[in-house]
Formats: C-alpha cells, sequence, structure tokens
C-alpha cells in the first residue's frame, strides 16, 4: 500500500490540481507518545488521477466533490488503528477494495487510472510468488452482474501447479485458472453436433454480428453454432439440454465479466446464446524428443505439413504455420515478408540439422470479411533431403492399430490432391498426423468457427490476442463409452502445421487434403484453415501439390519388410519368423513384377522404346 500511495504522491507532484477543497491528510498516521499524540500527514491526492483521466475532464461537478469527500471519510474509516512493535500502522482490504471499486470502472486500455490501479495490483500479486514465470496473464472482472464494480481477480498460470495466494487480495476474490483449464462441458456436448439433424445457424450470425461481439468482449475465445443448448450445467440437480439450434460464445472462465465489459447477449437475432469455457491456443511447444521443425535458437516446434513441387526452376517446398516459425513481435507488426527479405530465417528439422529457409509467410487475421491465415511456406535448400514418398514420419503401430488401418493399409499422401470441403464430402471422415499427436480421426463440424486466440510469451504480460475468422473446426474421434476428460483431442501442443486430410476411400486408403491446422480447443478440437484459401494467399498454384509415383510406394514397402526381416535376424528370429517374412516379400514382390509388366505392355503399344524400367 505504501507504494501505491508514494505513487500517487508523485502523480499528484507532476500534475498540480487547483481545488478549493483541501484534500492534504487524507492518509493520517498516527504516533502516539508517551504524552502528545503527532500526526504525520501524507500527500495524498487521488482527485488528480482522476482528472488525468481523459475521460473525466470536464466532470468537476458537485457529484465528483461529494465522490471525493466520501473517499476522503473511507480512507479514515480503512486505517486500522493497531499498531505493530515497530508503530506502522496498515490500511485494511475493504480500503482497497473501496478504491478499485471507486476508480478502476474502464478497461485499463482506455483509461489511465484503471491501468494504474491494476498495474499496482498486478504487483502486489507478482511479489507473492516465487516462480513469476510461471504466472501468463492477470485480470480483473466482476462477478456480480448487478454491479459494475470489480470483485475477483483471474489469474492465468501456464501449469496447473497450485498456489496457496488465500481467498482475497485487495478485498477481492483471487481465481486461479491454468491456460488451457477448462470445464468439461464443451467437451460433453461434442456429441450433439456430430449430425445436422436440426440445421446450422451459421448462415443467421453475420460478419457484423461476429465483429461487435469480439471488438465488445475482450473474453471470448470462440464463436460457433450448435444443435442444442445446455442450462445449469454446473447445477447437480437442475441441469439439462435442450435441443435448440444455438449461438454458442465461449470463454475461458464463465461467470466473470473483465473489468469495462457487459454480460454476454442472451440472444442475437431472436437465436438464444449459450455460453460455454474453452481456450484457443496455437499447438506448438518447446523441443521434445519428437519430429518436428522449427528455427535456429527457438524452442517452438510445429509439424511439417506437406510438399510443395514448384517449377522455373524445379524445386522442393514445404508448408506450416507462420506462428510456429516467427516469434510474437514479428507476428504482431504483420511485415513478414519485409522481415524475411532483411534476414534470411532457417528452418531446422528434430536433430538441429538446417533443412531449408523461410520462402514467404502470411499472418491475416482480424478482418470479418476475410478467411484468416497463418501461414508460411519454407523451400528446402539441399536436394538430397527432397522427398521421395508420401509416407508420413511419425505413425505408430499402436496409432494403426486403434484407428483402423492396417500395416499393408497405411496412410499415404502420394497423390498431392486437395479438395474443398463441399456437402457430397463433408461426412468422410477426416485424419491428421501431427509430429507431436501422430495420428489422429475425426470428423468435421457443422459450419464455420471464429476465434480468439491469446499467444502467451515466457514474458509475464506479454500476450499477443489474434482474431481468425471463417475456419472450420474438426471434432476428434468420439467413443462414448469414455468420458471427456480420457479422450484423445484431435491436435496436440506441437502439431501447427499438420495438413488435415479426408479419407476419400478407406481400402486401399486414399487421402486428399482439405486444409491447414493451426490451432486446438480445450474440449478437444481443431481448428483449420481452408487449404485453398492457404494457396490462394500464398500465390501457389492449386495443382503444386508433390506428387509420388505408386512404384515408388511399392518398392517403398518391399524395403520396409526387408529392413524388419533384418531386424528380426538381429534379435534371433525363429524360423517360423523368417518363413512368414520371406512369405510376405514373396507376395509383393509378385505384385511388383505384375505391375511392372502392365506398365510395359502399356508403353509398347504406346510405341515407346523401353531401354529401362
Amino acid at each position: 500500500m505504501a507504494k501505491l500511495l508514494k505513487s500517487l504522491s508523485k502523480l499528484t507532484q507532476r500534475r498540480p490540481l487547483k481545488r478549493t477543497n483541501s484534500l492534504e491528510n487524507l492518509y493520517v498516521k498516527e504516533e502516539e507518545g508517551p504524552k502528545v499524540t503527532r500526526k504525520r500527514s501524507y500527500s495524498f491526492d487521488i482527485s488528480s488521477i482522476l482528472m488525468n483521466d481523459e475521460s473525466n475532464i470536464g466532470q468537476r461537478s458537485s457529484d465528483f466533490v461529494e465522490k471525493i469527500l466520501d473517499l476522503k471519510n473511507k480512507i479514515r474509516q480503512g486505517i486500522q488503528r493497531k499498531k505493530s512493535e515497530k508503530n506502522r500502522s496498515r490500511v485494511s482490504g475493504d480500503f482497497l477494495q473501496y478504491i478499485c471499486k471507486t476508480f478502476c470502472t474502464e478497461k485499463p486500455e482506455k483509461s489511465s487510472t484503471s491501468r494504474f490501479i491494476v498495474d499496482n495490483l498486478k504487483s502486489a500479486i507478482l511479489n507473492t510468488i516465487e516462480n513469476k514465470d510461471d504466472i501468463a496473464h492477470i485480470w480483473v472482472g466482476r462477478q456480480d452482474k448487478t454491479s459494475h464494480d470489480i470483485d475477483t481477480v483471474v489469474i492465468v498460470t501456464r501449469s496447473s501447479k497450485s498456489y496457496n495466494l488465500g481467498d482475497k487480495i485487495w478485498g477481492l476474490k483471487i481465481l486461479v485458472r491454468c491456460i488451457d483449464t477448462c470445464s468439461d462441458e464443451a467437451a460433453n456436448l461434442l456429441i450433439y453436433d456430430t449430425n445436422d439433424s436440426i440445421g446450422s445457424l451459421s448462415g443467421k450470425l453475420t460478419e457484423s454480428d461476429i465483429k461487435s461481439l469480439f471488438h465488445r468482449h475482450s473474453n471470448i475465445t470462440l464463436i460457433n453454432t450448435s444443435n442444442v443448448c445446455s442450462i445449469g450445467y454446473k447445477s447437480k440437480t437442475n441441469a439439462k439440454i435442450e435441443w435448440i439450434p444455438s449461438i454458442v460464445i465461449y470463454c475461458h472462465i464463465k461467470g466473470v465479466i473483465p473489468i469495462g465489459e457487459e454480460a454476454f447477449p442472451k440472444s442475437i437475432g431472436g437465436h438464444r446464446v449459450d455460453v460455454r469455457e474453452a481456450v484457443c491456443n496455437f499447438a506448438v511447444k518447446p523441443v521434445q524428443l519428437s519430429e518436428k521443425i522449427g528455427t535456429e535458437g527457438s524452442t517452438r516446434f510445429g509439424t511439417l505439413g506437406g510438399f510443395v513441387t514448384l517449377q522455373n526452376p524445379e524445386r522442393q517446398l514445404f508448408l506450416t504455420c507462420a506462428h510456429v516459425l516467427f516469434p510474437i513481435n514479428q507476428l504482431k507488426n504483420e511485415k513478414l515478408n519485409e522481415d524475411i527479405k532483411e534476414k534470411e530465417i532457417n528452418v531446422v528439422d528434430k536433430d538441429g540439422h538446417q533443412l531449408g529457409k523461410v520462402h514467404k509467410a502470411v499472418f491475416k487475421h482480424g478482418h470479418e470479411r476475410d478467411v484468416s491465415i497463418d501461414a508460411a511456406l519454407v523451400e528446402i535448400i539441399d536436394q538430397y533431403r527432397y522427398a521421395r514418398n508420401g509416407k508420413f514420419a511419425v505413425i505408430s503401430p499402436e496409432e494403426i492399430s486403434k484407428t483402423g488401418f492396417s500395416e499393408y493399409n497405411m496412410p499415404r499422401f502420394d497423390n498431392g490432391e486437395m479438395e474443398q470441403v463441399t456437402q457430397s464430402n463433408f461426412r468422410q471422415q477426416a485424419l491428421k498426423v501431427g509430429a507431436k499427436s501422430g495420428l489422429t480421426i475425426g470428423s468435421l463440424k457443422i459450419g464455420n468457427s471464429c476465434a480468439r486466440i491469446l499467444y502467451y510469451d515466457i514474458q509475464v504480460g506479454n500476450y499477443f490476442s489474434t482474431t481468425f475468422y471463417k475456419q472450420m473446426e474438426v471434432i476428434p474421434q468420439l467413443d462414448y463409452s469414455q468420458t471427456s476428460e480420457s479422450r484423445e483431442p484431435f491436435l496436440d501442443n506441437g502439431d501447427s502445421g499438420s495438413f488435415v486430410y479426408l479419407i476419400a476411400h478407406p481400402e486401399p486408403v486414399v487421402l486428399k487434403c482439405i486444409g491447414l491446422a493451426f490451432a486446438k480447443t480445450s474440449h478437444g478440437t481443431c481448428l483449420m484453415t481452408p487449404i485453398d484459401k492457404v494457396f490462394e494467399a500464398l500465390g501457389l498454384p492449386f495443382n503444386c501439390l508433390s506428387k509420388f509415383a505408386k512404384e515408388d510406394t511399392q518398392r517403398g514397402n518391399i524395403s520396409d519388410i526387408l529392413s524388419k526381416l533384418e531386424d528380426i535376424s538381429n534379435k534371433m528370429a525363429t524360423k517360423e519368423d523368417f518363413k512368414k517374412m520371406n512369405g510376405e516379400i514373396s507376395s509383393m514382390k509378385q505384385k511388383f513384377s505384375s505391375t511392372e509388366a502392365s506398365v510395359k505392355v502399356l508403353l509398347e503399344k504406346s510405341g515407346i522404346e523401353i531401354t529401362h524400367l
């Protein structure tokens, strides 16, 4: 409190204010001697701070004077008379809460008074926490919808570690929540959005509605539609689900309204609004021992999405997300391609070896009429590292079995085909392979989704808020026997940049690329940008995804089997193992020979001279 008073006094000295009512001696400390009582006064002029707020200039009415006098009385009442051994008095939490309620009524971004009080409140909280790096964000708000007085401090942490901060600070309630921790309401309701029996409300929510919501409510994280409306979810006795198409507004913490803002609307355009908890975070995380791509000197990593082949000159490149390769400061200034020209940005593989350099990047966001884009194109600098087939690098045998594929019908992306999502293919299963979570299966969610994403940096308070419009959402494969907590998400940290595919044909499996995954939600879904919009933003022709010959696929299968045979031999394999493996090799060789003979016949019919095949 002493620090707050000292700062307020400095503000008074910087901006003197002529006034008829003296506000000296507002903060009084009594020192009792044996016979004499002395009073020490502190220059503490709250009015100068209030008048420093541009929004209050000119409001020197009788109401203002009355407000200050009331504050004076509250301050006197708030001073505790008890002395410690060192004869120091302290100010009660009720007084500090009164200060907050009286002067902290607008958004800190708009009010210098609110900003000053909130900054001091943050400092007071951080001073009580040893591991300050674990604190991602601190904000204040109110749980009481009938009053505009702030009553709650929200502390957002990077980890789920518990903090013993007590119930209140400055008379305000404390609420601690991890960055990606939300209630399981949204996850449990996904089951009702896997069909369109009632229909989508996407067309009913206009672009201006979405823009207005994001503008007026800083805590909105996602906007979409649902077939149902959840009522009283936290209630054990009155919770129910109604089959009513609704507009869903998501926020990190339900029930807390940020300072200077109103509660969410109960309806939009005559349609009911349902509020649920969710967060959307870029699927990127510090380096781990798994397949990844990143930049030199950075701990962020993501996933190599897919390969692109360009001509004149012929070269191979690959796609990923821009936020995987660029830090927050560069994403903020929206001049990525200028940064690329000034300095080469080298991309490395999982072993830290240079893989390529950024050729072009787009980070377009915040425009409600356009599809938001988060994409980067990286040119592979070493031709010996060009991809030779469409195999995925991180699919495990467990994932193959769990998702219904087999060793002889594994997902691959050899055809280089991309496709727009339409009514005819909307019901096909979706698939992605990420560097962190590997192979996952899901289905597309009805309608478009718009999300506000907070991207946190290591430095406390350094975060980047960005809004993504007209995105698509992928729901993970739902096992109705599992609880929402045990369900695996479609995307995980480190998977940003993955391509999302539709399974056009299950056996043999045929994949067609439909999008670029860039973010995950706390209830397990994935946000992706339509791939045709990504290509359009990067100026790429729609037919340039790399294609690989099927012959390469068969030769690759034989090589895989031979490699397995050698591995078994090294592990003292039995005769039965060799016999089984030799049989598989013979079968694959016969298939390859048959295909090779068919190709020769076709070439001979075409009058092409065969020298070597």
